[in-house]
């Protein structure tokens, strides 16, 4: 099968941005010279969120008097079993967290916990220098080579 653009250049300038697909830190500067495997921007990708209803599970009658019982504020880290809301009282019910974890946000009585994160390592592909900094998404890659491009992939980078 062939692809249905080609492109072929026997000696050029080519520039590659290589961008994280959500905000991260960059571990390379500008002019800094870099390898096909080395790791130029690295993130964290959140992979797995609970969402607890403490309205619903707690029989609170508004989302106001929901939010009123929450004991727990947006960006806290939260380990397995710890207490999110609670009515208080002598025969107080909890709601406890199903495993570890951060509190993302709470709206109208809903806690949104993100349980894990998969860590996203971006490597630059070519070798060449560092020529643009892309604040917190990635880097500008410059270098001169021969390039044959066409269409096709299969999710993977590499090089030769």
């Amino acid at each position: 099968m062939y692809p249905q653009m080609t492109k072929i250049h026997p000696l050029t300038l080519i520039h590659r941005n290589r961008l994280l697909p959500v905000p991260g830190d960059i571990n390379v500067r500008p002019g800094q010279q870099v390898t096909p495997t080395d790791i130029v921007a690295q993130a964290s990708m959140p992979s797995r969120h609970y969402l607890v209803d403490v309205g619903r599970v707690l029989g609170a009658q508004t989302a106001e008097a929901a939010e009123k019982l929450i004991i727990r504020k947006a960006g806290e880290v939260l380990e397995k079993n710890d207490i999110i809301a609670e009515t208080g009282g002598m025969f107080s019910h909890v709601i406890r967290t199903p495993g570890p974890g951060r509190i993302v946000s709470i709206l109208k009585g809903r806690v949104l916990i993100e349980a894990e994160s998969e860590q996203i390592d971006l490597k630059a592909g070519l070798a060449g220098h560092v020529s643009k900094v892309i604040a917190d998404r990635g880097v500008t890659i410059e270098t001169y080579g021969a390039l044959v491009q066409g269409v096709w992939g299969n999710g993977r980078i590499g090089c030769g």
